[in-house]
């Protein structure tokens, strides 16, 4: 039920989040490989990618000991494929190319945040637009065509509990454990069919059919929360206003490039074959040859 926007905020500054996280701690040489130095920060890096379960052991003393031999290990491997000229392979240029481009987006993302997203510019956009961090609380049941919809009000009608039935009919996957209960939400967090119909209702009122990209939704508004003093404001709502004016400059941005998109070539692209994803070599080795 998240804006397409709003999804794809998040992915963005969830990654920059990963990007932020590198520790402070003063880096040891604890190793040499062909006189090169492994620093303690590359077993850091190396725990970080771990599944969770798996970066509690790692952060134990044997633990520790297992990854820094396996971080020796890919120090040996680079060093051979060094030898070997791997960097002059163009598969290997593009993927280079491709972090180097994900880097430089990332730290522009993160000095966007940085200036956008301190405290004081978040407060006083919020003052500035206060109304706009209404808040809704509402109910729904999601199904997949009208005639269903119209089934389920008909049973609303006969008397049975709208949280009951969210939880027997409702497509949302969420619905069976929180009987369509959406909690608070502005405006900016729902799709505009979603969020235009809820913010407009009175508490109690009834809804539907809604139609979004999701299907037909039965609405029942159950709060009206008009936005308070900035200072009393959850850390998450801060978040989001951050995310909001992060949103506007990436879109004062995107009216300053110069965009062109090939709809002919995208369709194309689309509709034809799909690559398997695996590069041939793209120089000759002769280095086995017999």
């Amino acid at each position: 039920m998240l804006s397409n926007r709003m999804q794809w905020t998040v992915g963005i500054c969830g990654m920059i989040f990963v990007m932020m996280i590198a520790g402070n701690a003063q880096a040891e040489i604890v190793a040499k490989v062909n006189g090169i130095g492994v620093s303690s920060d590359r077993i850091d890096e190396w725990i970080r990618t771990l599944p969770d379960q798996e970066r509690q052991r790692a952060r134990t003393p044997e633990g520790m000991q297992i990854v820094l031999q396996q971080v020796i290990a890919e120090e040996v491997m680079y060093h051979e494929a060094q030898r070997n000229h791997i960097d002059r392979l163009t598969s290997v240029l593009d993927r280079i190319e491709q972090t180097r481009r994900q880097t430089m987006v990332g730290e522009l993302a993160n000095q966007m945040l940085r200036e956008q997203g301190g405290i004081e510019a978040v407060r006083t956009h919020y003052n500035a637009h206060k109304q706009a961090y209404k808040r809704v609380r509402a109910s729904h049941i999601l199904t997949e065509t009208i005639e269903d919809l119209e089934e389920a009000r008909a049973m609303l009608d006969q008397g049975m509990d709208f949280a009951a039935l969210a939880k027997k009919v409702s497509k949302d996957p969420s619905a069976a454990t929180n009987g369509g209960d959406l909690g608070l939400f502005t405006h900016q967090m729902m799709v505009p069919e979603f969020a235009d119909a809820a913010f407009a209702m009175k508490i109690n009122e009834l809804k539907g059919p809604v139609k979004t990209r999701y299907g037909y939704h039965l609405i029942k508004l159950v709060d009206i929360q008009l936005p308070g003093d900035f200072d009393a404001l959850e850390e998450k709502e801060r978040q989001l206003i951050r995310r909001e004016l992060f949103q506007k400059r990436l879109d004062e941005l995107h009216t300053q490039a110069d965009i062109e998109v090939f709809d002919d070539a995208v369709s194309k692209y689309i509709d034809g074959p799909k690559q398997s994803g695996a590069n041939e070599m793209d120089f000759e080795d002769t280095s086995h040859n017999e």
